[in-house]
């Protein structure tokens, strides 16, 4: 009590001896970049990618219907309705991801994502969380329903405010806000756990490695331990990498399924 408290990381930050998951790179590994929606809200007509499939290095480019994964639930416990695809099949937000290009380099991976040509059918769009719960607003889950994700309700006697000298009310707004980091989102997902066996490891930057094993596992749908989850170095997180982000799970799938089951890596900003 009273005394300073030596942080543990701090010489291997200092001193250059840290490691990323930019600076993990195994033998034959591939590389992925992410062809993300320019519409904030956007039925997706088609996706071409026949300019980028011609791009020297470039592997595979992959849609949702091309991954065997099921619509997840990220971070917090929400209504089955709101479950989401790693690869979305409508877009929903600007950046959500739609492809994802494999290459045998950051460079042609980014060079091939540029390429994907994405059929876009726009919806209308809310941004403010009053106006998208007004009547007519258009609706982002439409099997939802609603734009309400999520409602708490504290109980108290409705004659609880009545007979006082002053009641206060008031509405309190939350600015806008986005964590920065100095180390983007990164993930490099490698076949096996350990010396070997079945299973995948994910090396990413995440401030809740368990809660990342557990979402990838379901995901996979394999037993959480077939997935292990190291957190390396982040470069700082301030919330922004408390859950599992949907390129963890297609890095983790890809790891799996990529032909020799080569390991599978995003670090750019794609």
């Amino acid at each position: 009590m009273g005394n300073a408290v030596l942080r543990r990381e701090d010489p291997d930050l200092l001193t250059g001896a840290a490691r990323f998951v930019a600076d993990m790179a195994p033998a034959g590994t591939l590389h992925l970049a992410f062809v993300r929606s320019t519409m904030a809200h956007a039925r997706i007509g088609g996706v071409d990618s026949a300019e980028a499939r011609n791009v020297a290095g470039v592997v595979d480019v992959l849609t949702a219907g091309d991954l065997a994964i099921a619509p997840q639930l990220l971070f917090i416990t929400l209504p089955p309705e709101l479950s989401r695809l790693p690869l979305t099949d409508k877009a929903r937000y600007v950046g959500d991801p739609i492809a994802v290009v494999v290459a045998e380099s950051p460079g042609a991976a980014a060079d091939g994502a540029d390429l994907v040509v994405v059929d876009y059918e726009p919806l209308p769009a809310v941004t403010d969380p009053v106006a998208a719960l007004a009547p007519g607003a258009a609706i982002v889950f439409e099997s939802h329903g609603s734009n309400r994700a999520s409602e708490l309700k504290v109980g108290a006697d409705a004659e609880s405010l009545a007979g006082h000298d002053l009641v206060v009310s008031g509405r309190i707004v939350n600015h806008r806000m986005a964590a920065a980091p100095i180390e983007p989102s990164a993930v490099l997902a490698v076949p096996g756990i350990g010396d070997g066996g079945e299973g995948v490891t994910l090396w990413c930057t995440t401030q809740r490695p368990h809660d990342t094993r557990d979402v990838v596992a379901a995901a996979l749908q394999e037993p959480s331990d077939r997935v292990r989850v190291v957190a390396p170095a982040v470069g700082g997180g301030f919330g922004a990498k408390g859950s599992a982000y949907p390129e963890f799970v297609v890095a983790a799938w890809l790891a799996r399924r990529l032909v020799g089951s080569r390991p599978a890596r995003r670090t750019s900003p794609t």
